[in-house]
This record gives structure tokens, C-alpha cells and sequence, in this order.
């Protein structure tokens, strides 16, 4: 799904049409950039935006920077992310998290997510860059970091998913539910970043997968106990990580399709390829997706020492 994301730009009706012949199925706006450099501009532009899109019949979500703990409360993050979305905050259902401010860390963006949570929004994805990552995390490889799916950017100018060639924290291919492969870049006269989303797992920004209403029930029982036991006590790891592994195994069942509806379409697409470089390259992306597959039911979360989704059930644990 072709998606995207901007920030102080103002974009009108047309454009957003416009955009959307051209096969932009969604659009991502910025609501907080952290702090309030630049936030008197995302307030002239964002709730017009977000409105046009969606007028536009394109889907809509947003994303806000956690603030460092030095910088901003908790209660003046989400009162000016509400009051930049405007008249629109009821229109959206899915906020990112975005981590790229450096001194950040798990507590704030655990804070700034469950404040979201409490107030209707679903936060089960989180942007952020192998630059950034490496560079202002230790490429920290926590696992409850794990408790969001991944927004990857990767300026790499091609609308793909290809986190396995160059991974960093704790998250697998299987965790990215999109790629920001292109940075600014003007359309019709306006500064825009280009992503690609899969829109067939369960928990991404522009989410068209389905659970029955007996499994929706389930995992939001989860996260809320989640959410209150992180921010409970942000320092028991243990207990932590094992609420997450189940959330994760619960996940991972709908990531499993996504990677089999990938191998499916590869495979249809190889069908029609034309030069050899490019059958090539299907075929790898295939095999990826059919590997990534088996991990998920062996050994999910990347360690050989936690049992997969086939041991879950034969442990009678699901």
C-alpha cells in the first residue's frame, strides 16, 4: 500500500485527489514534532490535511515524537497533539510513535503510548531509522521494544520492505509493517515522504487484516494489562517480557499470513517477469517470505531458546 507522510505542508482537496488517482491509497501527518519548534505550523496545516485526505477516500493516520524526559509532560504532549489534529482527532484510529529525538527512552515512549491508548487510539506501531537506532539507542535489542511493530526508514528509493538486508534492534523482517523509502520529495507542488505499508497484518497504521470478535476482545484485554503494568513498574523485565510473548504469539498467527500472502504474490508476479535479474529477484523475495514463515512457527521472536508458535500449542498454551 502506497502511503504518504506529511508534515508542515499544506495539501488541498484536489491534491489529495490527485494523489490518490495516481494510486496513494493513504496519507500519515504529523501531529507533534516533540517540542514546539515548528508546532505553531503543524497546527495552521494539520486538521485541513487530515480532512482533505480523507474526504479524498484516502485512509488516514498520524504519528507524534516522544518527548526526552528533560523536555515536555506527558499532559502537554497529548493536550497539543489533540489540538493540532483538531476537529479530526475523533477520525483517527491509529497514532505511530515516532523515535528519533536523542536521550529518548522506553519509559517516555511507554508513557506517551499508554496516555494515547487510554484516550481510544490504537499505538502498535513505532517509526524510527538504523541511523538513529545505532547511533542514539546502542542499537538497544530489548525485547520490550518488540512491543511495536516497525515503521522502518530506509532511503533506499525503492518501494519495498527489505529490513533483512540491513536489520538493527531488536525487531525481525517479520515485525516491519512499513518502510519510509523515500524522503523529501515534492508532488504537485508539495514536500511529501513516500512509504510503503502492508496492509494485511493485524496491528499496522492502515490495518485491513481481521480477527474474529472473540480474538479482538482477547488481545485488547492484553495490551490494557500491558500498558498498565508497564507503566506500573517500568523495571520488571521479566514480568514484562512474558505478557508480551503472549501478545507476540497471538501477533504472530496474522504476520504469518502476511508473509504467505507475500510469497503468493511474488510468486503470481513471477509468473510475468520479464528479464532474468528480475525473476531472480522474485524468486529471493519468495524464498525470504517462505523462510520467514517457518521462523515465525518454530521461533518467533529470533532466539533459540524461546519456544515457536508450534511448541506454544503443544504446550497447550494457546
Amino acid at each position: 500500500m502506497k502511503v504518504l507522510d506529511v508534515a508542515f505542508s499544506p495539501i488541498s482537496l484536489s491534491w489529495c485527489k490527485a494523489r490518490k488517482a495516481e494510486g496513494w491509497e493513504g496519507l500519515i501527518q504529523n501531529l507533534w514534532t516533540g517540542g514546539y519548534a515548528g508546532n505553531d505550523g503543524l497546527k495552521s496545516v494539520a486538521r485541513n490535511n487530515l480532512t482533505n485526505a480523507k474526504a479524498a477516500g484516502m485512509k488516514i493516520a498520524a504519528y507524534a515524537n516522544a518527548s526526552p524526559p528533560d523536555w515536555w509532560s506527558i499532559d502537554i504532549q497529548i493536550k497539543e497533539i489533540k489540538a493540532n489534529a483538531g476537529s479530526m482527532w475523533d477520525q483517527l484510529e491509529n497514532i505511530a510513535i515516532d523515535v528519533e529525538i536523542p536521550k529518548i527512552t522506553l519509559a517516555r515512549v511507554y508513557e506517551l503510548a499508554g496516555a494515547l491508548t487510554t484516550l481510544g487510539k490504537t499505538v502498535n506501531v513505532l517509526y524510527t531509522a538504523r541511523w538513529f537506532w545505532t547511533g542514539h539507542m546502542g542499537n538497544s535489542k530489548d525485547a520490550a521494544w518488540r512491543r511495536w511493530k516497525l515503521w522502518s526508514a530506509h532511503y533506499d528509493w525503492n518501494p519495498d520492505i527489505d529490513f533483512a538486508g540491513s536489520p538493527y534492534g531488536p525487531w525481525t523482517l517479520a515485525d516491519v509493517v512499513g518502510e519510509q523509502y523515500q524522503g523529501t520529495t515534492n508532488l504537485g507542488g508539495v514536500s511529501v515522504d513516500l512509504n510503503i505499508f502492508l496492509d494485511n497484518v493485524k496491528g499496522g497504521l492502515f490495518d485491513m487484516a481481521s480477527w474474529t470478535p472473540g480474538q479482538e476482545a482477547r488481545i485488547a484485554k492484553i495490551e490494557k494489562v500491558l500498558d498498565l503494568l508497564v507503566a506500573e513498574d517500568i523495571s520488571d523485565d521479566a514480568l514484562e517480557i512474558g505478557l508480551k510473548k503472549r501478545f507476540d504469539y497471538l501477533a504472530n498467527s496474522s504476520q504469518l499470513v502476511g508473509r504467505i500472502t507475500l510469497a503468493l504474490a511474488s510468486a503470481q508476479a513471477l509468473q510475468q517477469a520479464g528479464k532474468l535479474t528480475s525473476r531472480l529477484n522474485l524468486l529471493t523475495e519468495i524464498e525470504t517470505a517462505l523462510k520467514e514463515s517457518l521462523e515465525m512457527i518454530n521461533n518467533p521472536l529470533g532466539h533459540a531458546t524461546i519456544p515457536g508458535m508450534r511448541a506454544e500449542l503443544n504446550a497447550g498454551r494457546y
